[in-house]
């Protein structure tokens, strides 16, 4: 029997299989199978194609290392891995015996083997196959695989961003605003720069929040969501979008948003220890010669002149980010609960690039589907 015949035969099977009302109701996920370009095609004639295609990737000496861990129990049949499934006791590991199949030359021949039919098998399923990286923990796969399978198609209608950006003080949240802004035409909005904005232009909003910035108390909700819709409803943001930071910072702040029909389509978490964004910010220095802001961090041991000389902002001092963390904290997981239907999480102590190209990634796809 050809290639062909066998790739036919098993084709029809497969398909009597997948007509059960098991499969034909709740999907199926088929491992092992097609294998080669003759399977693929067989399985295009009878009708059958996928709506997913995942390739699991990883280095050969780690897939030779993995399959020549397996041993199997004479007596039970059981079988067992001596590092992700280790026997259950001495008496059971002595009688275990290595099974003949996947000794490392053979492995070695298979994945060799795989990979040539690979190439033909990703042209064939271009469309919907997607490659893993399997070289990392189970659970990091499946969450991997999970949020690209229950991904919905991108919709091509046209929305208007609104995009809250939540994060300690140095997550980046402003850094990240300006990204976005240049890239999209989208409007930043920092809370606290507008509060200052209408203290400065003497309006009657910042009339009323004058004294309360004066006395460093903080501004009563009633009035912030008025000059936050105020701000959100000019022309520019209601057809260009826009980017809020800064505010909510509390889940009542966040209901009284909604209540004004200024609900975000999309709120990223910027996550970031705690300790790391306290190292961002109060390392923070000013050379007053020169006006070069810098890092005391990243700064050159040979400029220790610069770094005599160098001030640091009132606001930047250790008690101050300490107060500020801290109150971002007691109402974090309150916000990503109320949030939890449009939030995608980031990791935000990588580099600014990198943090934006999963931030844009999560703004130009859909919200995965929950299960």
């Amino acid at each position: 029997m050809n290639d062909k015949t066998g790739a036919k035969e098993l084709t029809e099977a497969l398909k009597q299989r997948l007509k059960l009302p098991d499969c034909s109701s709740k999907g199926y996920i088929l491992v092992g199978f097609p294998q080669n370009e003759a399977q693929a095609k067989a399985m295009r004639w009878e009708g059958i194609f996928p709506d997913y295609a995942i390739f699991l990737r990883a280095p050969m000496d780690v897939l030779i290392e993995r399959t020549g861990g397996k041993r199997l129990d004479p007596v039970t049949n059981e079988l067992y891995h001596l590092v992700t499934k280790p026997p259950p006791d001495v008496q059971t590991e002595r009688r275990l015996i290595p099974l003949p199949d996947f000794s490392p030359e053979k492995t070695k021949r298979l994945i060799e083997q795989f990979e040539r039919d690979g190439v033909l098998l990703r042209q064939i399923y271009a469309p919907v196959a997607w490659d893993v990286n399997c070289d990392q923990p189970v659970s990091d796969v499946f969450t991997t695989i999970l949020s690209w399978v229950t991904q919905p198609a991108r919709d091509l209608g046209l929305r208007t961003p609104r995009i809250i950006l939540l994060g300690f003080t140095g997550s980046g949240r402003k850094t990240q605003a300006k990204l976005l802004a240049q890239k999209y035409g989208l409007i930043p909005i920092d809370c606290g720069l507008l509060i200052k904005t209408e203290i400065q232009n003497g309006s009657l909003l910042g009339k009323a929040m004058k004294s309360y910035v004066a006395k460093k108390i903080p501004v009563p909700d009633a009035i912030l969501i008025e000059v936050i819709k105020g701000r959100l409803t000019q022309p520019d943001c209601t057809t260009r979008g826009w980017i809020l930071h800064g505010y909510p910072r509390t889940r009542q702040q966040a209901e009284m948003l909604d209540a004004e029909g200024l609900a975000p389509n999309r709120v990223v978490g910027m996550n970031i220890a705690q300790v790391c964004a306290a190292e961002r910010i109060t390392g923070r220095r000013i050379d007053p010669v020169t006006g070069v802001r810098f890092h005391v961090a990243y700064r050159p041991k040979e400029e220790s002149d610069i770094s005599d000389r160098s001030l640091q902002h009132p606001q930047d001092v250790d008690c101050v980010v300490a107060s500020k963390l801290a109150r971002f904290a007691a109402h974090r997981d309150e916000l990503y609960e109320y949030y939890e239907p449009v939030l995608i999480h980031v990791h935000a102590n990588l580099d600014a690039h990198t943090v934006f190209e999963e931030i844009e990634s999560g703004l130009v796809n859909p919200l995965p589907r929950s299960v």
